[in-house]
């Protein structure tokens, strides 16, 4: 193996090892929204049950905020992986040429966007 080829090599392991790191943290930042999903009705249980007693149109809205959080992480995790096996895929390619592709934190920023502008206005 000649030194171009051995640099070819070293090129595309980086690249596969960067797919790697940022597909790990894509499945950090989905459980962590899983886990606000989770977190957030059981928080309004207690405050409902210990010291608010009548907040039956709240616990809808935070269900739905909590669901939607569930729901955006495990769609998160989906893509992320989808997203990954192009990514490999290209990068094993003899012929390996970067090509811009969608980019999955702008598309979960705008839906992030749009769960806090619903618990903003669920909350008012």
């Amino acid at each position: 193996m000649n030194k171009e080829e051995t640099m070819h090599n070293l090129a595309k392991l980086q690249s596969r090892n960067s797919s790697e790191r940022t597909l790990l943290a894509w499945i950090r930042t989905s459980l962590t929204l899983i886990g606000f999903g989770f977190g957030i009705p059981g928080i309004l249980n207690v405050l409902q049950t210990e010291h608010i007693k009548n907040l039956p149109s709240a616990m809808r809205n935070i269900k739905i905020l909590g669901s939607s959080f569930i729901v955006l992480g495990l769609v998160s995790i989906i893509v992320a992986l989808i997203q990954y096996r192009l990514q490999i895929k290209q990068i094993m390619h003899p012929n390996y040429k970067y090509k811009e592709s969608f980019h999955l934190s702008f598309i979960v920023s705008i839906l992030l966007f749009s769960i806090g502008l619903f618990a903003f206005i669920a909350t008012l």
